[in-house]
């Protein structure tokens, strides 16, 4: 009975003073009227909370007039000033890295050229939507946080991008494109590498009616026949991705973004004459033949396509945040039969709004 006493006494004792050291730490308070408090939390009686502030002393703040109350932890504070996290440490520009979406602070990012949204199934699992402002192409993204036991600042991601050509090309285009990520790092200060495979595929449009004049033995004869081309081609190859953040103000930060894609590009084409042909000889009278030819020709060439982009991200609120990248686009194709062959470099430059929901 003594030893269950000592037990029990040994327990709430234990409680107690770990309630009182996490009283302890540091938190930042947001009150109903935009003022921002950090301090050492002394008491909370569920009415009032009094926290030491290193500029006002000790501070009464009632529980009504908090809208927000969150522990400080290690690599918040930057020059004694709180950074916040935000909502959009997930990603780069273009690419991403391994930090998973936390649960509640999914978000949508439009760019010039279309919208994407993302969010979070499990603490674990993100899923998004990304697209044009026509609404074609389109591709479904996917990425899991692999649980690791090492470094507390090293996580890893696989995941990948499934897409469609959609109302272009009549659907017949897709491709997609698997990767892995390691981030080393805070949400506030990282670098990722990643690796991936791509590969695309696509269909070309149909040439009808094609005219020839041709001799047979010493007579001419206008031959008028219907065909169709058929040209498909596939892309895919390897895919280097590398990034990073770092957070350089309340609500400023870095970003840099690079990405690689050593791209074989192979074409098949296919002609089809069908047997509906007529021959006219030189007074006028038709004469009908059948005619059934197939040609294939094959091209295969290689395209490498390297793109850097830094970039300053600002959150001017919590909720939202605003990115400007001024990009660098190097492309270098190998097809003789290309209308351009050889190297070009241009600058992109792009905008991106993020918004948390």
């Amino acid at each position: 009975m003594k030893n269950l006493v000592a037990l029990i006494f040994c327990f709430v004792t234990f409680s107690f003073l770990a309630q009182t050291i996490s009283k302890d730490s540091i938190y930042v308070i947001k009150k109903a009227n935009g003022v921002e408090l950090i301090g050492k939390l002394i008491s909370d009686d569920g009415r009032e909370v009094l926290l030491m502030t290193d500029k006002m002393g000790k501070v009464y703040i009632s529980k009504s007039d908090i809208i927000s109350m969150k522990l400080i932890e290690e690599g918040d504070m930057v020059n004694g000033e709180y950074i916040e996290e935000g909502p959009f440490t997930t990603r780069y520009s273009f690419t991403t890295n391994a930090f998973p979406i936390k649960q509640g602070e999914n978000y949508a990012m439009i760019n010039l050229y279309g919208p994407e949204i993302h969010f979070a199934v499990t603490d674990r699992l993100n899923l998004g939507v990304m697209t044009t402002w026509y609404g074609s192409p389109f591709a479904l993204a996917g990425k899991y946080t692999l649980p690791t036991n090492m470094k507390k600042n090293l996580n890893f991601s696989i995941g990948g991008i499934a897409g469609s050509s959609g109302f272009l090309m009549n659907f017949k285009g897709y491709g997609a494109l698997g990767f892995g990520i390691g981030t080393i790092g805070t949400r506030k200060l990282n670098a990722s590498i990643g690796l991936g495979y791509s590969h695309f595929s696509s269909f070309g449009g149909k040439e009808l009616v094609k005219s020839g004049t041709y001799t047979r033995d010493t007579s001419t004869f206008i031959v008028n026949y219907d065909y169709e081309k058929v040209k498909s081609g596939t892309t895919g190859g390897l895919a280097i991705s590398a990034g990073g953040f770092a957070k350089i103000g309340k609500k400023t930060g870095f970003v840099m973004d690079f990405l690689y894609l050593n791209m074989t590009n192979k074409t098949i084409e296919n002609n089809f004459v069908y047997s509906n042909t007529y021959i006219y000889d030189p007074i006028g009278n038709a004469y009908s033949e059948s005619v059934d030819v197939t040609k294939n020709e094959n091209q295969s060439y290689a395209t490498h396509v390297l793109i850097v982009m830094p970039g300053i991200r600002v959150q001017g609120k919590e909720n939202s945040a605003f990115q400007f990248n001024l990009s660098g686009v190097s492309l270098r194709f190998s097809n003789p039969d290309a209308f351009f062959n050889g190297s070009l470099t241009f600058p992109l430059p792009s905008f991106s709004w993020f918004y948390k929901f």
